[in-house]
């Protein structure tokens, strides 16, 4: 089944605007509500002065959609007065009358709705309570037409899911408050950037969205990448980002997935990865496509990592440290302190151990920002020169010269690792793609040394033969010219006897030099056919040793050659280990790969000050701006500090939508280099979806086993779903949801493995994901 472009960014929509409702935030355009008013549906008149003062002066006429907390709960430890440690077990939207009266509202499908959050704590009890709310919005979602009504649903949904009434509820780790909550109905502040983006988005359906578009298409499976497939992509993998530990088989065979989509086969890699495997892909991605830019482009990429959790991608990002015996380890310049910078947003904390971006374009603050005027340019510079000058071994006065030398010693790393691979390459496809070892090795070296010297032996045989056959030729002139005068005469009369008793005894003669095997003539009888045998033989026996001559020295040049690379490959090594493929991908790993994501690192920190210096020749400091193409700059030179941008779902749209003035945005469409998604299997799609828009390329990694937690209600999700197009009947309904592409049913990464056209482990996620479609 395929899923269209624009009725999708509909459905993202209308899911989004539904996400307000389903994840409510209560906030401070509300106030308490007593219980004994929320039972009869009547606000005091204090309770609606409030309501009235916190709207907005151009606020329609009433009545005004409110959201309703019957029952509210507080986190353990927290104070009454911090809404972000408040829980609601359900939620009612309702319509507030002139006269204060709550009413049914017949616009929203369903006026009661269980947050997310409750997911989270009923399952430590009742782990399997997914379906339970799915169950319990079906039987209830008729009880309504009155406000008592619409209080007995919201019990009942409570029951239903919690095995428990208002009186009755007990929350792990809460406490109930003594009142319920009213507030006006506006947007969810986390989802407003997301719903800002794909309303750009939506309002201008010509811009082409290639990396969205092909993220909800489906991909024919593909062959597993093959030996001598791998080796080729090998030559591409020129960046390790730690030097503490090798790729596994497995992930390096993740990695060359991805380095396939590199090369333009693919543009949205899914993986079914978690943990160790999910953290060296991602910090691999990073440094290859960071190594790659600064070989070949003039503007390092911009990355962008993505996840529920910033804080637990920090320790991924961190430089590191201890390795101090490699003279391009860590920062030559004292800030940043991480390769991450966080795109912090304005009502979150940034993640302890990264760097991080508060505010955007001229706004924005971050650690590096004090090299951004004359005085700190001129000490970034000293130090960075100090730094280089160390790890290189020559005094250097000028940055664009640092920038040379590391760019050429980068070249260097690249080139071993190129020869490297296709060696490994020459050598596979000699053994027949059979695996490399040391001892196939020395064993196909070992037959061609036999086969050279079985071919010096047959040259040097021809030679002999042919030196022998010169002789006899000679000899054969010799005893024409010695003939005895009379033989001549009686021969012409036809007395020739004796001359053929003569010639007779020269072939006997001739036979014993030669070995021979029946080319010459038994008997005289023609002396000129005699001379054209022996002629014949001759030029034979040179045309073998001119051949032989000939292959021996292509099989000793080829020899020497496989010898030369043999002990270049095992140069790679430690003292005594065995040459294998695996084995020089690892050393090339904490060696080349690694040695050459360093010097990436330096190189991009000179061009850094190399462009802080073209634009403070001409003003004090920067200034930056909200336009599109300056903020496009503005990532772009702070991308030569940070190999990644790390932002969590709700905060990454805001900081790529630029600004033609201060009305007219315009978002970043297909900027973004590389977009990496962590622990996918925990995002719904409308989540993350939307930012695919701003990317070129994409990684999505997760555990397929992950359970998000409840995600939309599934009444909610088939309007949305038919409303906009994405389905039109009960079945194709049906099938969006069993392939867990839906809100109510899926995660991004049901998304991607559906587009990527490898089959990672576990398969039968995989399988399952394409079997349906």
């Amino acid at each position: 089944m395929k899923l269209d472009l624009l009725p999708y960014l509909d459905y993202l929509a209308a899911t989004l605007a539904d996400r307000a409702r389903v994840t409510p935030t209560p906030h401070g355009a509300g106030c308490s509500l007593g219980w004994v008013e929320l039972a009869r549906g009547v606000l005091d008149e204090t309770t609606q002065a409030a309501l009235r003062q916190a709207m907005a002066p151009a606020a329609p006429p009433a009545p005004w959609p409110v959201l309703v907390y019957p029952r509210l709960y507080l986190r353990d430890g927290a104070n009454a007065g911090q809404r972000d440690a408040w829980l609601a077990p359900v939620v009612v939207h309702a319509l507030l009358g002139a006269d204060g009266t709550l009413h049914d509202d017949p616009q929203q499908a369903l006026p009661c709705v269980l947050p997310r959050a409750l997911s989270g704590l009923l399952r430590q009890t009742q782990p399997d309570n997914t379906h339970l709310a799915t169950e319990a919005y079906a039987r209830f979602c008729d009880t309504r037409g009155s406000w008592a009504a619409l209080l007995r649903q919201a019990e009942g949904l409570l029951v239903s899911v919690a095995d428990a009434t208002w009186d009755d509820l007990e929350l792990a780790g809460h406490r109930l408050l003594p009142q319920g909550y009213v507030q006006l109905c506006t947007a969810l502040p986390a989802t407003c950037h997301q719903q800002q983006l794909l309303a750009l988005l939506r309002a201008d359906p010509d811009q082409p969205l290639p990396l969205l578009a092909r993220l909800l298409q489906p991909a024919g499976l593909r062959e597993p990448l093959g030996t001598t497939q791998s080796l080729a992509l090998s030559e591409h993998h020129l960046g390790q980002f730690s030097a503490r530990a090798p790729l596994s088989p497995t992930q390096r065979m993740d990695l060359l997935h991805h380095l396939a989509g590199q090369a333009g086969e693919t543009d949205v890699l899914g993986l079914c990865r978690g943990g160790a495997d999910q953290a060296m892909l991602l910090q691999n991605a990073i440094a290859n496509l960071w190594v790659e830019h600064a070989l070949h482009h003039p503007h390092p990429p911009v990355i962008v990592l993505t996840a529920d959790t910033v804080a637990a991608l920090a320790p991924l990002l961190a430089i590191e440290t201890g390795l101090t015996e490699q003279p391009f380890a860590g920062r030559w310049l004292a800030e940043p302190g991480s390769l991450g910078l966080q795109l912090v947003a304005h009502d979150e904390a940034a993640a302890p151990a990264l760097s991080a971006l508060h505010g955007v374009a001229g706004k924005a603050r971050f650690a590096a920002q004090i090299y951004e005027e004359t005085e700190g340019l001129a000490q970034a510079r000293m130090h960075f020169l100090a730094r280089a000058s160390i790890a290189l071994g020559e005094r250097f006065d000028q940055v664009a010269t640092v920038a040379e030398r590391l760019q050429a010693r980068l070249q260097h790393e690249a080139e071993t690792i190129r020869q490297s691979m296709a060696t490994l390459r020459i050598l596979n496809g000699l053994l027949d793609d059979a695996p490399l070892t040391d001892t196939r090795i020395a064993a196909y070296l070992a037959q061609r040394a036999e086969e050279l010297e079985s071919c010096l032996a047959r040259t040097a045989t021809a030679g002999e033969r042919s030196i022998r056959l010169q002789r006899i030729e000679q000899d054969w002139a010799d005893h024409l010219a010695t003939e005895p005068w009379w033989h001549k005469v009686l021969a012409a009369v036809g007395l020739d006897r004796w001359r053929q008793q003569r010639d007779t005894a020269f072939i006997a003669a001739a036979r014993r030099q030669l070995d021979p095997d029946g080319s010459l003539p038994p008997t005289p009888g023609n002396r000129d056919a005699l001379h054209g045998a022996l002629h014949a033989q001759l030029l034979a026996a040179q045309a073998i040793q001119a051949e032989g001559q000939t292959q021996s020295a292509v099989l000793q040049a080829k020899l020497a050659q496989l010898r030369s690379m043999v002990d270049a490959l095992q140069r790679l090594l430690p003292p005594g280990a065995a040459l294998c493929a695996d084995a020089v991908q690892a050393a090339l790993d904490t060696g080349a790969r690694h040695t050459a994501f360093q010097l990436a690192l330096h190189y991009w920190e000179a061009r850094y000050l190399e462009e802080l210096a073209a634009q403070l020749r001409h003003q004090p400091q920067l200034k930056d701006t909200r336009g599109p193409e300056k903020l496009r700059r503005h990532y772009r030179r702070l991308a030569k500090l940070h190999p990644c941008f790390v932002a969590t779902p709700e905060a990454l749209p805001a900081r790529f939508i630029g600004y033609l003035n201060q009305t007219d945005a315009q978002p970043l469409a297909n900027f973004i280099d590389l977009l990496i998604v962590a622990d996918a299997g925990h995002l719904a799609p409308e989540r993350v979806a939307p930012a695919f828009a701003l990317a070129k390329r994409a990684l999505v990694l997760g555990e397929a086993t992950t359970d998000p937690g409840w995600m939309q209600p599934h009444a909610l999700d088939e309007r949305n779903a038919l409303n906009c197009g994405v389905a039109t009947n009960a079945a194709q309904l049906a099938t969006l949801h069993e392939a867990g592409l839906t809100a109510a049913a899926g995660t991004l990464l049901h998304l991607a493995l559906r587009a990527c056209p490898y089959a990672p482990a576990p398969e039968a996620a995989r399988a399952t994901a394409h079997a349906v479609i």
